[in-house]
């Protein structure tokens, strides 16, 4: 072998040797990093916040049925559909919601768990007897989130039910507010209304009034018959008109939730004022809900 040969090799030998102790080195380095430079385990659970009162949804129909069974003096069960919404923070980011259902007085019982939902539909109701309890008896619902590294958050809850005042201003719970008419409007009969009764016009600028104390966020809505015969109305808040409600629809349906509206604390009115509208002056009112 010549001495160039050798002095490559010996080259050669020399650099895998530095290389490895070069590896070797990075290896201990990282092996000894201070514990702060290494990246710390996610153990911050996200946090949750939810909707404060169900958000009742126009377009959803108002369902009734007695359930005193006294002839005499009826009261009427009445449910709807409302929405739910929540949200969370995490600084790792969330990877799941898990919604549970909670009658009063009973367990909870999960409605989906781990999936990517912020809005759901549930139903309110004024009573369910299913589950006992009373008039008051309320549904929670309530919403944990799971972050990307597994931790859990605290439950978020609301609370859910509703109350129909019925057109001819009574309630199956306690009173609320106050319901009154100006011009002509008649009561009509039929088990297609809420409770069996509506009120109806056809005269132009015949008013119905209603006046509650309202808490922040509750929402009110109107129910109403909608079809081919049935007209607009104007609504008002506290004498300010709001918006032009068109009952018209192609096909009949009765107990149809009109108009919504998210209602500040303190106490409003509220009133429509048919516009009798050309060909189709009639509407009706059979009911006003409350979340």
């Amino acid at each position: 072998m010549s001495h160039h040969t050798q002095a490559t090799g010996s080259v050669r030998a020399r650099r895998r040797r530095r290389t490895i102790a070069a590896v070797a080195a990075l290896s201990t380095f990282a092996a000894v990093l201070p514990a702060g430079l290494a990246q710390a385990a996610d153990t911050t659970a996200p946090v949750v916040t939810i909707i404060k009162r169900p958000a009742l949804v126009k377009g959803t129909t108002l369902t009734t049925d007695e359930y005193s069974g006294d002839p005499e003096f009826p009261a009427w069960y009445s449910s709807v559909d409302a929405s739910i919404s929540w949200s969370a923070t995490d600084a790792g980011g969330v990877c799941g919601y898990s919604l549970y259902r909670q009658p009063a007085g009973d367990d909870p019982s999960p409605i989906f768990e781990n999936q990517m939902v912020t809005k759901y539909t549930v139903p309110l109701g004024e009573y369910d007897g299913t589950f006992g309890g009373g008039s008051f008896v309320t549904t929670s619902y309530f919403v944990t989130a799971t972050d990307c590294a597994g931790n859990v958050s605290a439950p978020a809850s609301v609370s859910a039910r509703m109350q129909t005042i019925q057109d001819d201003g009574s309630t199956s719970l306690f009173p609320n507010g106050t319901l009154t008419y100006t011009g002509t409007w008649t009561a009509s009969s039929c088990t297609c209304w809420s409770a069996l009764t509506t009120r109806k016009t056809t005269a132009k600028n015949a008013s119905a009034t209603y006046t509650t104390d309202f808490v922040a966020g509750q929402y009110v809505g109107l129910v109403m018959a909608t079809g081919p015969d049935r007209g607009k109305f104007d609504v008002y808040v506290d004498g300010a008109r709001i918006t032009t409600v068109n009952t018209y629809s192609a096909t009949k349906a009765n107990r149809k939730v009109v108009w919504v509206r998210k209602m500040g604390a303190g106490t409003h009115t509220i009133t429509i004022v048919n516009l009798a509208t050309a060909g189709r002056p009639r509407i009706d009112l059979d009911a006003v809900i409350l979340s």
